[in-house]
């Protein structure tokens, strides 16, 4: 399997970077990503992992060297709520 690597090429030993918003969580981060990969390690990807509210993303993507600022412009939403987009979506 071949998955194509951040700034690259895909190569055998690239990984999937995933950065998921939730609307809001009382968790430490920590805590968050490790439900996450509970759920993710049953697709047998290999898979890296954040998982921030909505606040923190915000604050985060004004930051220069954050991901939450790399995810913001060059990054593809590959899942969103029905409710979230629809309010992206209004006028």
């Amino acid at each position: 399997m071949c998955i194509r690597d951040r700034y690259g090429e895909p190569h055998e030993d690239s990984d999937v970077d995933l950065l998921i918003v939730v609307p809001n969580s009382s968790l430490p981060p920590h805590k968050r990503a490790t439900i996450a990969y509970r759920v993710l390690r049953r697709l047998f990807l290999p898979v890296e992992v954040k998982v921030v509210t909505r606040a923190e993303f915000e604050h985060r993507s004004h930051w220069v060297s954050s991901i939450e600022r790399v995810v913001k412009e060059k990054g593809k939403v590959l899942y969103e709520s029905k409710h979230r987009r629809s309010e992206r979506v209004a006028p």
